[in-house]
């Protein structure tokens, strides 16, 4: 009898421990699956932030150079306006403002004198190597190198003659206003000839840097101007 009973509570014991250790896997592949399932949804969450990411930094640069354009955009406008709109010398040749700022800083001071009645006309003559001071006179001064001229119409407005030295100065030379009996007097006392006296003109040449000027006082010349 106690045989019996001893064996019934082996038995007992046996099932009870088996019992125990599918417990415990249940719980341990519930517990894999659970984490199983658990690293997919991460990865699905983790892969789905990735492509946002994505499409919100291409939205951004998209935006960006979105920006970009409509300032380069407005920024153009801005400089073609102003060109058009603000700035008086639009339209003229650079020949054209060249003369009139050399006049206007080289004889600009007459300009300021009360009894100035105003330039009527600026006249520019461009001489070419060879040619005369007086063109009517074939005894008058030659000129040895190209050069321009500019004068008003009277005396009284200025003269000057000059060469573009094409790096914003010029080269000022001092030939007389015009071909008359005090300039061949000059030459007879001094005892020489007309190219000798050209030429001394222009190794005395000064250089004078020309500034940009006011606009306004630019156009204002160039409205006068007679290019002959």
């Amino acid at each position: 009898m106690k045989k019996k009973i001893s064996g019934l509570i082996v038995a007992i014991i046996f099932m009870l421990f088996l019992g125990a250790c599918s417990t415990t896997k249940d719980d341990s592949v519930k517990e894999e699956k659970k984490k199983t399932v658990t690293s997919i949804e991460k990865n699905k969450e983790d892969k789905k932030e990735k492509e946002n990411s994505s499409i919100s930094n291409d939205e951004s640069e998209n935006l960006k150079n979105s920006e970009s354009a409509i300032m380069d955009s407005s920024f153009n406008n801005i400089n073609e306006s102003d060109v058009e709109n603000h700035n008086p010398l639009v339209g003229y040749s650079d020949e054209q403002i060249e003369y009139s700022r050399v006049w206007l800083q080289l004889m600009g001071d007459i300009l300021t004198d009360e009894t100035y009645t105003g330039l009527e006309t600026l006249y520019v003559d461009r001489k070419k190597e060879g040619s005369y001071l007086d063109s009517t006179d074939k005894t008058s001064v030659v000129y040895p190198i190209e050069v321009v001229r500019l004068s008003g119409t009277r005396e009284i407005d200025g003269y000057l003659t000059y060469k573009s030295n094409g790096n914003g100065t010029i080269t000022v030379y001092d030939f007389p206003y015009r071909w008359d009996h005090s300039v061949k007097e000059y030459l007879n006392n001094n005892n020489i000839n007309s190219a000798e006296y050209a030429q001394s003109i222009i190794d005395n040449g000064h250089t004078v840097s020309i500034g940009v000027g006011n606009n306004e006082e630019i156009k204002e010349i160039i409205n006068v101007m007679n290019i002959r």
